[in-house]
């Protein structure tokens, strides 16, 4: 007898974007629809599951295909018994975009810009726009003064592949090589986090290969078919295309580089790369500017981070540390000078789940009084400390992490702290 289609067994994708285009793909695959109900949980914060929705019935979950990121399966207790977990990575590429960071000034501008109109930041422009630069002075100083900022790109080849190979470490399948080999022939991204749809089928023929151990018939599926299926163009994988640096592409040796392509920012507009960041440059600063009259002020983050900050605080000082993304290792000393007399800061954060076991912060103002908070793994903290500081006063503000972790989506850190903590916010009142 045929099994219905509410009969069949469940193969549940979690992860971001890429894990839904795989489930949304095969769902549509005339022998994959035929084989499982393809569903899709995403594992970041506010995400839109879209049309593969996951209904959280797990007790005909035999496949659980789960990427590798900052949150793990949350319900990996009610998988059933004899079912397979098959780990696969993200793709992507810290090697094309080296100054990669958040971007403190990109608001979300429902409904036309959802997200925001430029979620990517840079560390170079967001430096130099806080320095109070003029945008067309920040503009040029991003596109002639790489002598002056540039990177050492040997080394940072060599820890892009060192966190390519530690994070396959922890997967079923593998993807390093996708990238590496492939990179200076082929362009393979569009943004740091979103990879060309031949990229991404490249990994989901690995990925149907691991689950055919489990149902051999997936064997059957033609992942050819499914890339010429998937549009070339306008999907959430080339929503935005950023820029790469010039510089980056010579040094990296991108055979397929054109320094003279235009691009298509958040809303469709096409544009040449200093066109890109000059609008992005007037963008951060009219934001910036709306901040620092009374709205939140949120820092860069980066190997020159500063604290994201909310409230009378116009100036910190970074101090010890590393903070890619904005996570700490280990300890963060930095000084914070407020332009309104302060009673209260509150620090805001996120433990991620790859701990296993509580987080003990310690905080303190000005070395007194430490307060120690056991924050634990998937849960957000809110840390509240006394202070007294007047107008200008400037104070220091300690945090420091009873734990580091190791986790497989970044690698280790370039001054070898691995990573403990999402500090979102330190508000000042």
């Amino acid at each position: 007898m045929n099994q219905t289609h509410a009969d069949l067994p469940t193969m549940l994708f979690y992860g971001n974007c890429q894990a839904h285009v795989i489930a949304q793909s095969l769902a549509k695959d005339p022998v994959a629809a035929g084989l499982f109900r393809y569903a899709y949980l995403p594992s970041y914060a506010n995400a839109e599951s879209g049309a593969l929705a996951f209904d959280g019935d797990l007790s005909r979950c035999t496949i659980l295909c789960e990427q590798i990121g900052w949150n793990e399966f949350p319900e990996r207790d009610r998988l059933p018994a004899n079912g397979t977990t098959v780990r696969f990575p993200s793709l992507d590429s810290t090697l094309l975009w080296p100054f990669h960071c958040m971007n403190p000034y990109n608001v979300p501008d429902p409904p036309e810009f959802p997200i925001g109109r430029f979620q990517y930041g840079d560390r170079i422009v967001l430096r130099e726009i806080e320095r109070d630069r003029s945008a067309d002075d920040v503009l040029s100083y991003y596109l002639n003064g790489w002598d002056d900022y540039k990177l050492d790109m040997t080394r940072v080849r060599e820890l892009e592949r060192f966190r390519l190979e530690k994070r396959d470490l922890g997967c079923d399948v593998p993807a390093r090589d996708l990238v590496l080999d492939r990179i200076r022939t082929e362009r393979l991204f569009w943004s740091i986090n979103h990879p060309r749809k031949e990229l991404l089928f490249a990994l989901a023929g690995r990925l149907i290969e691991a689950c055919a151990a489990r149902e051999p018939a997936l064997r059957a599926v033609d992942v050819d078919a499914l890339a010429r299926q998937y549009p070339a163009e306008g999907s959430v994988l080339d929503e935005i295309v950023v820029p790469i640096h010039p510089e980056v592409a010579r040094e990296v040796g991108l055979e397929w580089y054109d320094p003279n392509a235009v691009y298509r920012e958040c809303g469709g507009a096409s544009v040449t790369y200093p066109e890109y960041f000059g609008d992005m440059i007037r963008y951060c600063i009219a934001n910036r500017e709306h901040h620092l009259g009374g709205g939140a002020l949120v820092a860069e983050t980066g190997a020159e981070w500063r604290l994201p900050l909310r409230g009378p605080a116009v100036q910190s000082e970074s101090g010890l540390g590393y903070f890619p993304d904005g996570f700490i290792g280990g300890r963060l000393s930095c000084r914070i000078t407020p332009h309104a007399p302060v009673t209260t800061v509150t620090i805001r954060g996120y433990c991620p789940r790859q701990h296993d076991g509580p987080v003990v912060l310690t905080c303190s103002i000005d070395g007194r009084a430490p307060r120690s908070e056991a924050v634990s793994p998937g849960s957000a903290f809110a840390i509240e400390l006394a202070a007294a500081a007047a107008t200008g006063r400037t104070m220091r503000l300690d945090i420091g992490s009873s734990r580091v972790m190791n986790p497989l989506e970044r690698g280790e850190s370039e001054d070898s702290r691995d990573l403990s903590v999402l500090i979102l916010a330190v508000e000042v009142s």
